[in-house]
């Protein structure tokens, strides 16, 4: 029976329960997995690297803009039962102050480098960006949009925390120092900042970012390179997939005894032998030489490659119908799984993300537009996934008989089921025209209406 094997590998002890010395198996044995380890790599503080990975590789592309695209296309659904001209005037101002593409552009940024930030620009408050932001003094028409920065370009957290426990910034940093592109700085309370941070990162390591987060690139960096050095071994492959090879006698002996002249001579003659195989179709060579060809197989590359494309797809959560733009692989394959997949994950990044600035953000642009904020001001985000006509049938179909189903039973009364059914057809804007407001007594009964019949055989 083996003994528990204890190795300390660069300060730090590890135990392995399992060695077999004869073989060269487990930890501290004489084998290639031995001598592999993990080192850190941040190339998060990479600026020029993360730079240039987004502007020449297009996979790095799709990954920060396919996310942050469906983060922020389809927006927010304000829920309030304020007057429909409150909601349609905030809808606007969101529109027309373009704060879905401000927002979309800090996801972006927040991705890629790990850390972005919004300045909400506020009319009249230029000399009190370091002070808290008093959302009674915001006047009519006072919110101009969002000015966006990255974490590199524009803006800094300062290393004082806040310590109000009530607010939504608690323990992140009071101030951040924002940046112009005249060169000019500001010194900004955090409540007047939209704060977007990359992935999440252990207190440790946030401070090694300085409280944001780490680029997406970052935990996918070695499967690019190992997919690039494929694809671009493949692409060299294709150059060599035919080769053509010419079996001279006694050339190795021809060249060491001719002069420097009558090589090059011997390599215009082959260069000559060249063009004219490719203008004519014709090699023309001495009886005694051979002229042959040489071909590759590329025979499981497709499948070599497809597995690197994978893994990337699986280090990103993102389907390969979505990043690749490529329909589902495999007999019956409809990509439905991995999509529903891909809209949970989106969903969680707009908890994440997006919620604490949209709730900081929609105060302010409440003020501006309307002159008060509505004590049950909510928002939700609207969903991104499609459905088409069939399956919107069937969805109403199904919740609509299960409700009447329950009417017909006496469980809810005709003013519940009208209620309801408006409640189902709300995203698919069915049931619309349903009145809540029945005033015949009778409708809120339960159980289902009984007509009266006139039996007595007399008019009236």
């Amino acid at each position: 029976m083996a003994k528990k094997n204890k190795k300390v590998i660069k300060n730090v002890t590890v135990n392995d329960n399992f060695i077999n010395p004869v073989a060269n198996l487990g930890l501290g044995m004489n084998n290639v997995l031995s001598g592999s380890t993990y080192v850190k790599n941040r190339i998060t503080q990479d600026f020029n690297l993360l730079t240039t990975l987004y502007r020449t590789n297009w996979i790095v592309a799709n990954i920060i803009d396919v996310v942050a695209d469906d983060m922020t296309k389809a927006g927010i659904k304000i829920i309030s039962k304020a007057s429909p001209e409150y909601i349609t005037r905030i809808k606007k101002c969101l529109k027309n102050k373009k704060v879905y593409s401000s927002v979309n552009e800090a996801v972006r940024w927040s991705r890629l480098y790990g850390g972005a930030g919004a300045l909400m620009l506020i009319k009249g408050q230029e000399n009190y960006l370091d002070q808290p932001l008093n959302i009674d003094s915001i006047m009519l028409n006072d919110f101009k949009g969002l000015l966006v920065f990255d974490r590199w370009s524009g803006i800094r957290p300062s290393a004082i925390l806040e310590n109000d426990i009530d607010s939504l910034d608690f323990g992140k940093p009071k101030y951040y120092e924002v940046t112009y592109d005249d060169g000019s700085t500001d010194k900004v309370h955090h409540s007047r900042i939209l704060v977007f941070s990359g992935r999440a990162l252990p207190r440790y390591e946030k401070q090694m970012e300085l409280g944001w987060g780490v680029s997406e690139v970052e935990t996918l960096y070695e499967e690019l390179i190992k997919n690039d050095n494929t694809s671009y071994n493949a692409a060299q492959l294709v150059s060599l997939a035919n080769l053509r090879v010419l079996q001279m006698g006694d050339l190795g002996e021809a060249l060491a005894g001719l002069s420097q002249q009558a090589v090059k001579d011997l390599m215009s003659t082959l260069q000559a032998q060249a063009q004219i195989m490719s203008s004519f179709g014709m090699y023309i060579i001495n009886k005694d030489d051979k002229f042959d060809t040489k071909q590759y197989t590329f025979a499981g590359l497709s499948d070599l490659l497809q597995f690197f494309m994978f893994n990337i797809c699986g280090a990103t959560k993102i389907p390969a119908t979505k990043l690749y733009g490529r329909s589902p692989a495999g007999l019956n394959a409809t990509g439905e799984g991995d999509e529903q997949n891909y809209y949970d994950m989106i969903s969680n990044n707009q908890e994440v993300s997006l919620n604490d600035n949209y709730t900081k953000l929609l105060p302010v642009i409440s003020m501006s537009e309307n002159g008060f904020i509505p004590d049950d001001l909510e928002f939700e985000h609207e969903s991104i996934e499609t459905v088409n006509e069939n399956e919107i049938s069937d969805i109403v179909d199904k919740k609509s008989t299960a409700v009447i189903s329950a009417y017909d039973t006496g469980a809810v009364t005709q003013k519940e089921l009208r209620k309801e059914l408006k409640q189902i057809g709300k995203p698919y804007n069915m049931f619309s025209n349903l009145d809540d407001n029945i005033t015949n007594s009778s409708d809120d009964s339960l159980g289902p209406k009984i007509p009266d019949f006139n039996i007595s055989g007399e008019d009236g």
